[in-house]
């Protein structure tokens, strides 16, 4: 990278996207030409292979077109299937669908309308319709709400037998939840969206599992229901039985219950309980009828568990390290594949354990391992990169030596390194970010980054400004391309310091540094931020006058805590689509980690941007699209009253019809040129 290269421009990165890395799709294969062909001629235009899938005998193809996202994880399209054998296409409905899916054995297409679930048989080229009482607003059927999409990280809520012969199919009654609704400005009197949004402390929808057997056509609900808690997931077992995960409302109590359908037997498998919270993950994997692998923090860091048939439990890692995610599991070799923060909290590698504990590291380059495995090609794709390098992907052949227990990887090809990307980096004057640690109490330590001007003089001083997160279980400082931006590069090129450090409560260091914040979100975590700006005030080149802070989300939240708790020491701040009160926010997030308003009101009110706008000495910004539907508005117009009533000056800035990400045609180039213009006057 040149020290004497072009200077990066706002355009270059949100208009032009040269700094993008290239796209990758692991294992996926091409369409082949006369599939493409009889797809083209039918829709009058190509699809991408990614927009496909096979059934198990590849005998149909579903493909769809004209994608339209719902909220974070949820969309719906025209799904049409091709009959590789006749050549025939067919519009599996004539209206948008969601989450349509094979069955295990490619016979059937499942798929949500209208808050209903319905199967397509492919063969027959006719539609049963499983449920009919789908109503928006009041019931689900087959698709999540809002709350279970966005925070237990799904959207698809029905499950296929890997039978065939049932569907398992979660049903929720939002009868009695609460309804949000926002304008969607046009050119008369505009119109409202109203959606069902169960804040902290209120009440959510009824949630129960249902099955619908394929043949006899009939359907039964399940135990057990949500009861005033929740049912996070659901897992078929390889011999046809339901398994139903259900935590209690606080989030500290799981259990499991095993369900056999067709008999209406049903018992308890697994349960665990937490004196703060269950971090629930998709680390779930039943390999045989009474065997399971999962991960757990139940001894101070994710391992890996199985609990065999005899009802023990076994633990298979006992490292002093997080796990981030089991890869794959090879049933066959007993090998689990799983990926750490090994050596530091900073990096992800690639290990293997066996079932009787044995474990190997597989991956060797430093920095941040993305990893893709097929089992059935006993194939490895690491995607590696560090905040320096831009990705580079490199293809593994799975090789068991002789005499050794686990597998070693053998290197195959290069796959994809970035190439116009690195010399398009190589004609700019980048800045060269630096890892580091900032002690705080108790010997703890915290790490960060920093990001210098690229002509740093250490005799001259400098403003400083935090790029924070900081929620639970979160991390921004990463040794991974990206993790400093571009955007950050154009600050550092225009004479700030750009840092980021990860307060107490952010991810894989352990369940206790993360839980700590436990029933105080917001108390450690802006005080550890305060800590980190004091002790870097203290560097010779930093200009103490000149300390900002900026957030998104849980960082917004931050930064409007860092303007008010931390005044003394932070004098300006931009928060967009700020947390500002927890009372706001939906109840499965923030009741995980601060109960209820009703339990816990000191724990709400003493740790809230509310509590502290006397203190404000500093100027501050706030952002928000009008149709965020995840952080609403709510909460930057309620802080914004309570600032006007004290007579406390801020500036502020609404996007119309955006949602919690602010983007769509210019807006972000919009968006970053206001934000970025607003830090360089005040740290001017």
């Amino acid at each position: 990278m040149r020290q004497n290269g072009k200077n990066i421009t706002l355009e270059d990165i949100f208009l032009h996207k040269r700094f993008e890395q290239e796209s990758f799709y692991p294992f996926e294969k091409e369409l082949p030409i006369s599939i493409k062909e009889s797809i083209e001629k039918y829709l009058g235009k190509a699809v991408d292979s990614h927009d496909c899938i096979w059934n198990e005998d590849k005998s149909y193809l579903l493909f769809s077109i004209n994608r339209e996202s719902i909220y974070r994880r949820s969309s719906k399209e025209n799904v049409f299937s091709l009959d590789i054998k006749t050549n025939e296409i067919h519009q599996i409905s004539d209206k948008k669908v969601s989450h349509a899916t094979f069955s295990p054995n490619g016979k059937m297409v499942a798929y949500v309308l209208d808050n209903n679930l319905f199967v397509y048989f492919l063969e027959e080229k006719n539609t049963v319709q499983v449920t009919d009482d789908g109503k928006w607003n009041h019931v689900i059927n087959g698709n999540c709400d809002w709350v279970y999409e966005e925070e237990f990280a799904f959207s698809r809520a029905y499950e296929w037998s890997p039978d065939s012969e049932m569907i398992a199919y979660f049903r929720f009654d939002e009868s009695l939840v609460k309804e949000y609704s926002f304008p969607i400005y046009d050119n008369g009197y505009n119109t409202q969206y109203s959606y069902k949004y169960p804040k902290a402390g209120e009440e959510n929808a009824s949630v129960s599992i249902w099955y619908y057997h394929i043949e006899s056509k009939h359907k039964s609900e399940l135990s057990p229901k949500s009861d005033g808690g929740y049912i996070p997931k659901i897992v078929w077992s390889p011999v046809n039985k339901l398994n139903i995960f259900h935590l209690n409302r606080h989030q500290n109590e799981l259990r499991i219950w095993e369900n056999y359908p067709i008999s209406g037997n049903f018992e308890i498998r697994y349960s665990e309980k937490n004196e703060r919270y269950i971090d629930l993950t998709e680390d779930w994997f039943f390999l045989q009828e009474n065997q399971f692998v999962f991960t757990s923090e139940q001894r101070g860091f994710r391992n890996i568990y199985v609990k065999k048939s005899d009802r023990i439990i076994v633990p298979l890692t006992e490292n002093s390290f997080d796990l981030s995610h089991i890869v794959a599991i090879d049933k066959k070799n007993s090998w689990i594949y799983f990926v750490a923060a090994y050596p530091n909290p900073m990096v992800r590698h690639l290990f293997v354990v066996d079932f009787q504990g044995n474990q190997k590291q597989l991956s060797e380059k430093d920095g941040w391992n993305e990893i893709h495995i097929d089992l059935d090609q006993q194939t490895v794709i690491i995607e590696n990169s560090n905040t320096r390098e831009p990705t580079t992907i490199d293809q593994y052949k799975i090789i068991l030596e002789e005499n050794q227990q686990l597998p070693t990887l053998q290197y195959e090809k290069n796959i994809l390194d970035n190439t116009p990307l690195k010399t398009s980096l190589s004609e700019y004057t980048l800045g060269q970010p630096a890892f580091m640690q900032i002690p705080i109490d108790n010997g703890e330590r915290l790490n960060g980054w920093m990001l210098l001007p690229h002509d740093f003089d250490e005799q001259k001083q400098y403003p400083l400004l935090f790029c924070n997160y900081g929620g639970p279980g979160s991390q921004t400082v990463l040794d991974r391309f990206g993790s400093v931006s571009m955007w950050h590069q154009y600050l550092s090129q225009n004479g700030l310091i750009v840092v980021s450090v990860d307060n107490t409560g952010t991810g894989f260091r352990g369940e206790d540094f993360k839980k700590k914040t436990y029933l105080q979100l917001g108390k450690l975590e802006i005080e550890d931020q305060i800590k980190a700006a004091e002790f870097l005030t203290r560097l010779p080149y930093v200009d103490s006058q000149k300390i900002g802070h900026w957030g998104w989300s849980f960082g917004g939240f931050m930064s409007c805590l860092a303007i008010t708790k931390g005044a003394s020491i932070f004098s300006y701040a931009v928060a967009i689509a700020p947390v500002t009160s927890w009372k706001y926010y939906d109840t499965i997030y923030t009741e995980r980690y601060m109960r209820t308003p009703q339990e816990n009101e000191d724990g709400y009110e003493n740790n809230s941007p509310f509590h502290d706008t006397s203190n404000i000495k500093g100027q501050l910004l706030l952002i928000h699209g009008s149709a965020d539907d995840n952080v609403h508005l709510q909460h930057t117009m309620q802080f914004s009253k309570h600032l006007a009533k004290q007579n406390i000056p801020f500036e502020m800035a609404i996007y119309p019809d955006k949602n919690h990400r602010i983007t769509g045609g210019n807006t972000q180039l919009h968006l970053f040129h206001k934000i970025t213009k607003w830090l360089l006057t005040q740290s001017s």
